[in-house]
């Protein structure tokens, strides 16, 4: 399968702004016309902080959102600008 990045403004199909969430994002494999299957989407965000709670960890995102530690599949550092 390809791999491609994909930068989400949090906006619907009319470009409004949607209320404040947390999201997730699915793939729908269509084949003439029809909706085949639908795939969950691996997406990325800023690690603020890690929290040890009633026996296991969790994780705050960048903007608040709150994730298991069991839920986060890879970590990876940055991207830093080239000089």
């Amino acid at each position: 399968m390809d791999s491609q990045s994909v930068l989400w403004a949090g906006v619907g199909y009319g470009g409004a702004p949607l209320p404040a969430g947390r999201d997730t994002f699915e793939l729908e494999n269509i084949s003439q016309g029809e909706v085949t299957s639908t795939t969950p989407v691996d997406h990325y965000a800023m690690i603020r902080e890690a929290r040890l709670g009633d026996g296991s960890v969790d994780i705050v995102l960048d903007g608040g959102a709150v994730v298991a530690a069991d839920d986060v599949r890879a970590l990876r550092a940055p991207e830093v600008p080239a000089l």
